[in-house]
């Protein structure tokens, strides 16, 4: 099968948050500790103690790094700015499957996998994560795949080829 597709700000941006979201622990410790950080800003700025001045900094500095460690923050603030200054993200892409491999096309990247190197997978409502490793994962967005059938093929294809799907 050869499918053809775009990767477009809002198909990283999913991935993103799926891709965190299924690391549960690392997603809520960073929700805690940004949570935990911000409290910490709000009693800097209520409740100074010694110098003024250097509590409410202390506080809004707080503050701020707390909301940006937040998962869902950050991936809106930053992500804009990766996918202007990165073109290889935006370029078409031409993926084969088959058997045995998944090739991967672009005008910058070459890659062919056998699938036994792929560990997991991850569905979202518009994608497929394929993970080679807990940190690392390509995307397919469903739309590449057109109908519905075809993408009930895909996920049962990827059943067979992958070892264990990461339940959502």
């Amino acid at each position: 099968m050869n499918l053809e597709y775009r990767l477009t700000n809002q198909d990283y941006q999913e991935a993103y948050r799926a891709n965190y979201q299924s690391q549960r622990i690392s997603y809520w410790l960073l929700w805690l500790v940004a949570g935990l950080l911000v409290l910490v800003g709000f009693l800097y700025i209520v409740a100074p103690r010694g110098d003024r001045p250097i509590s409410l900094f202390l506080g809004i500095l707080s503050i701020g790094v707390g909301i940006c460690l937040i998962p869902d923050v950050y991936h809106r603030l930053f992500f804009p700015g990766l996918w202007r200054s990165h073109p290889v993200l935006r370029e078409p892409i031409l993926l084969e499957i088959t058997e045995d491999w998944l090739v991967y096309h672009s005008d910058s990247i070459q890659a062919r996998i056998k699938w036994h190197v792929y560990t997991h997978f991850l569905e979202t409502p518009n994608l497929f994560l394929i993970y080679p490793n807990q940190n690392l994962y390509g995307v397919l967005p469903k739309r590449a795949l057109g109908s519905s059938d075809r993408i009930s093929e895909f996920r049962q294809f990827l059943r067979l080829k992958v070892r264990q799907p990461i339940p959502r």
